[in-house]
């Protein structure tokens, strides 16, 4: 009888060790949870020791857009992405087209065509939407800007040349909350910021080929990939007209001495993080605002997720990274 009260008693003990574990198990995972997902304002801790949980993880491959029925990719350069309509709008640079798609892929519309005459396109290159809805597409062929309206009908032409900007061959186009527009001149090296009136505001110089442009409002300031010098320069915003062109320099060498190969777009996230295109690699490196390389993600090739030569880039407000394969001959989307 003694050995049964043992045996039961041997039993309720691992029992009760089984429960002991399953529960502390229970309350360990749900910490964790807690500290990834819990916003930080919720949390009675200290925000700058929590890691964000995006800094440590790496996106994943979504999805490829090669075209539509009747419509091919051919040498795409930039994408922008609308977060109002959702839309995706690629710069089908061979094509001498802009193709705008529904946020999964569908294709809607197409506008351009080749030519040189108002409302055709030859070779575009930057695009973006302004805060009332229209498309600005930039043309390295006709190094002219031209105005289309939300379903892509001709309003008008921006920038010709000649031009009282002195801008002669407009490349990446960026526009930020307040409707301005960033202009990349390939030719004349330098990036010239416009207002909605198309009044100058401020003039960048000191860059060789800015193939990249990306704007920081969290701590108001300009990325430029200086493509020819292999550098990313930093720019303050919202200077006095009557100063000269300064860097800042306090993050400059990490960003230019990180093993990068040839440096095309840019994008900055919300949170100030940098997205860079490395065309060489084929992938792209992603640096937290005090320029530390958080992680990369890609690589050459023409698999799902591999790109060859990309160039023009957009982060959108989910974190979703839309790349223009320009060999591949499509947009490469990755997402969190």
């Amino acid at each position: 009888m003694s050995s049964g009260k043992g045996n039961t008693k041997k039993f309720e003990i691992k029992v009760t060790s089984l429960l002991i574990i399953i529960v502390g198990t229970i309350i360990l995972l749900g910490g964790i949870l807690y500290y990834l997902f819990v916003p930080r304002e919720e949390k009675n801790v200290s925000v700058d020791i929590l890691p964000s949980f995006l800094d440590v993880v790496s996106p994943h491959f979504l999805f490829n857009i090669h075209g539509a029925i009747g419509v091919k990719l051919l040498r795409p350069m930039d994408v922008y992405y609308d977060e109002k309509d959702r839309l995706i709008i690629i710069s089908n640079t061979e094509g001498h087209t802009i193709e705008v798609f529904k946020e999964q892929g569908e294709h809607l519309f197409t506008f351009g065509g080749f030519g040189s005459e108002p409302g055709k396109l030859s070779f575009p290159y930057g695009v973006v939407r302004t805060l009332k809805g229209d498309y600005l597409v930039a043309e390295a062929g006709n190094r002219r800007i031209q105005r289309f309206s939300a379903t892509g009908e001709y309003l008008g032409t921006i920038l010709n040349q000649p031009n009282n900007y002195n801008i002669e061959k407009p490349g990446p186009l960026k526009i930020d909350s307040q409707g301005n527009i960033y202009i990349g001149d390939l030719s004349g090296n330098k990036v010239v910021v416009l207002d909605q009136q198309g009044k100058i505001i401020e003039t960048f110089t000191g860059v060789l080929y800015p193939h990249g442009i990306a704007v920081d409002e969290k701590n108001n300031r300009l990325f430029v990939a200086s493509s020819g010098t292999g550098e990313i320069k930093i720019f303050p915003l919202g200077r006095q007209k009557n100063e000269q062109d300064t860097l800042l320099t306090e993050n400059l060498l990490a960003y230019s001495k990180s093993n990068l190969g040839i440096i095309r777009g840019l994008s900055v996230d919300k949170e100030g993080r940098l997205f860079i295109v490395d065309s060489l690699l084929g992938n792209i490196t992603i640096f937290d605002e005090n320029g530390v390389i958080l992680n990369s993600f890609g690589g050459p090739g023409n698999d799902n997720g591999n790109m060859l030569y990309p160039n023009g880039i957009y982060v959108d407000d989910s974190r979703r990274v839309y790349i223009a394969d320009w060999a591949n001959n499509r947009i490469v989307v990755w997402g969190y």
